[in-house]
């Protein structure tokens, strides 16, 4: 992994903090690649670390609602250890899940609702 050019310069520039959530999908049908989502969330986690960026990480889980319950999604909330957020992605696993589309606008309205950080006028979209 690795940061898009010129994105050094603009972290060099700014306070090198962030807030991140990531949304994942956990259904049955990621079974055989949620291993792969995992490390490479991880590797970007570890990523962040060496950059010195100060990154507080969140966490959402999405399933199918029809199939697996109206309270399948799950919010773990911030992380400001790495070490703990790592934690917390190595236990999760995919199951369940069924014929209709996964719930990723559930999940995604999950992390909308985070309590973010404000931004500072020199915040970073990508």
């Amino acid at each position: 992994l690795a940061f898009p050019s010129g994105l050094g310069t603009v972290f060099a520039q700014t306070e090198r903090k962030a807030d991140i959530v990531f949304v994942i999908d956990t259904t049955g049908s990621m079974g055989g690649v949620i291993s792969n989502v995992k490390n490479n969330v991880t590797q970007f986690v570890d990523l962040l670390a060496s950059n010195n960026i100060n990154a507080r990480l969140g966490l959402v889980t999405f399933k199918d609602i029809y199939a697996d319950g109206y309270y399948s999604t799950s919010n773990y909330g911030w992380y400001a250890n790495s070490t703990d957020f790592k934690n917390t992605l190595a236990g999760i696993g995919a199951d369940g899940g069924g014929d209709t589309p996964e719930s990723a606008v559930d999940g995604l309205e999950e992390a909308r609702r985070m309590s973010f950080n404000t931004l500072s006028k020199n915040s970073l979209s990508l």
